[in-house]
């Protein structure tokens, strides 16, 4: 079966939500209880732990990451 990799310690400093069976709790950008933290692939999608839908989370989650660096690059007149 499938489980998440995600006692490792370091993820444990992290100190984010998982559900009752050890996956990340992500938003809809892939972000954890963490903010700036997100998690894609088999850590954060027990319904589809795949190669194929880690990609497609990894897009969502990289979009939002450019999204929230534009809102702090603000260009110098």
């Amino acid at each position: 079966g499938y489980r998440p990799n995600t006692s490792e310690p370091w993820i444990a400093e992290l100190a984010l939500e998982k559900d009752p069976r050890g996956y990340l709790v992500v938003d809809g950008n892939m972000e954890t209880s963490r903010r700036g933290v997100f998690a894609v692939g088999d850590v954060a999608n027990p319904g589809h732990p795949c190669i194929a839908t880690a990609i497609g989370s990894g897009t969502m989650a990289a979009r939002r990451i450019q999204q929230l660096l534009a809102r702090q690059h603000v260009p110098r007149s």
